[in-house]
């Protein structure tokens, strides 16, 4: 069987490309969660979530696509 290996940086490029076009996003990426960050990663979803909620042009200042 093979494995496929997906790394943290192999993640952020394919968003980077993906959403390169966009004037303002703010990318933020968890390497304790899988496909439902709600619900793996609860507290860390709501502080994101709330930070951009709380100043969305703040949020998006920066892309979040530096390691």
């Amino acid at each position: 069987m093979t494995r496929l290996t997906i790394t943290r940086a192999s993640v952020t490029k394919t968003f980077e490309e993906q959403f390169a076009a966009l004037p303002r996003l703010h990318f933020a990426l968890t390497d304790a969660a899988r496909h439902f960050i709600m619900l793996d990663q609860p507290a860390w979803f709501l502080r994101q979530l709330d930070a951009f909620l709380a100043g969305p042009e703040k949020a998006t200042e920066d892309r979040g696509f530096a390691p």
